[in-house]
């Protein structure tokens, strides 16, 4: 599998399906490292190393994952896709989406959407949760986070994936620093990405408690 997640040459669908599989975590636009566009007609941008952290935070929460990994369109843009049919087969009650971002246009450093102003109530929520716990790690803090669909870049608005009555949607933007492994040998310094993640999974704990999510005891960090 890591093998497949790290190769810029393959095109490849990861999936597996967890204890829980009323969670599902997806990653539509996964390239390694280095590898900047996608083999698309309109040469879009990957999203580096994406695929790494969705398999991070599935494997906390317990959950069922989805990579596309060098795809040659966009995956979550069609209800026909392969990507989208499993994720429909699966039925979840929530997708988390993980998304990479570097071209400047993102105007935090993490954005959350839920793909339209009427669910904006649930990426507004983990964007709150999400800095709060972060503010408790200097090197954390610093990462600017929104949920707020009016002022925030990336809405989703045209993923299939994310708009949708099928399940509720999360689709999380997050910068390269958050994507790779901390570079050096300290051994005593965190994993910015892996911290990142506990931090994450925690805080999607906190939201499906509070909107009385009945995920199951699987999602438990």
């Amino acid at each position: 599998m890591y093998e497949l997640l790290n190769d810029p040459l393959t095109t490849s669908l990861i999936s597996r399906s967890g204890k829980n599989n009323r969670i599902v975590v997806g990653v539509p636009h996964h390239a390694p490292l280095g590898t900047h566009k996608l083999p698309t007609l309109n040469k879009r941008s990957a999203d580096e190393n994406a695929g790494l952290v969705g398999i991070k935070l599935a494997k906390i929460l317990d959950c069922s994952f989805i990579i596309a990994c060098n795809y040659s369109f966009d995956v979550n843009k069609f209800r026909g896709s392969d990507y989208f049919r499993i994720i429909k087969h699966w039925q979840p009650q929530i997708l988390i989406e993980i998304h990479g971002h570097g071209n400047g246009n993102a105007k935090y450093d993490i954005e959350i959407s839920s793909g339209n102003i009427e669910r904006n109530y649930l990426a507004q929520l983990l964007a709150e949760n999400l800095n709060s716990i972060n503010s408790f790690h200097p090197d954390l803090a610093k990462y600017s986070i929104s949920g707020d669909f009016q002022k925030i870049y990336f809405q989703a608005t045209a993923s299939k994936t994310i708009n949708t009555d099928e399940w509720l949607s999360l689709h999380i933007e997050l910068p390269l620093t958050l994507r790779k492994p901390c570079s050096g040998t300290d051994k005593t310094a965190n994993n910015l990405s892996d911290l990142f993640c506990y931090n994450l999974a925690e805080s999607l704990k906190k939201i499906f408690e509070s909107n009385n999510l009945n995920l199951g005891e699987n999602y438990a960090v």
